[in-house]
């Protein structure tokens, strides 16, 4: 059911010509991967956090009571279950090649994405796939993404700066 719909959302943005982000853990990259061989504008990525402790923050700060009380935060009490869904993710998205960027440092973060995304647009109007079928992976944003980490290795402000 949300594939499908999902589907049919991406083909009306395409025809628009609208961006869009779609973000969530229901995204598996089996599903990503499938999406991409039919939308070849799909730049995707999987965003992780490698430090427990930081993981734990964060749900800290969405939570109502901000607290890492399990018995008044959800994510913190399932965060076993949160940690391995994670891991599992992050394999597949290795075994796709879909760029995976640890999200400890959200300027760091955003600034590789938003350089990544902008190099991968002008690729698409050059006419680049980004999809390739034949290993169905995600090699040449994931190469991309690579090359503007190692081009853009620099402080948070410089990466703020990049933005």
């Amino acid at each position: 059911m949300v594939i499908d719909g999902l589907d049919r959302l991406i083909t009306g943005w395409e025809e628009r010509k609208e961006s869009v982000v779609v973000e969530g853990v229901h995204l598996s990259l089996n599903f990503v991967m499938g999406l991409m061989k039919k939308h070849p504008s799909i730049i995707p990525f999987m965003i992780y956090i490698t430090n427990e402790e930081k993981h734990l923050e964060r749900f800290a700060v969405r939570e109502k009571y901000m607290t890492l009380d399990p018995e008044k935060n959800k994510y913190v009490k399932y965060i076993r279950n949160i940690r391995t869904i994670q891991e599992y993710l992050c394999n597949r998205a290795d075994k796709h090649l879909v760029p995976k960027i640890n999200n400890t440092n959200v300027d760091k973060s955003v600034a590789a994405i938003h350089a990544t995304v902008f190099s991968c647009l002008r690729m698409r109007d050059a006419g680049e796939k980004f999809y390739d079928p034949a290993t169905n992976t995600d090699i040449v944003i994931d190469e991309e993404y690579r090359n503007q980490c190692v081009a853009n290795s620099l402080s948070s402000n410089g990466m703020f700066q990049l933005i």
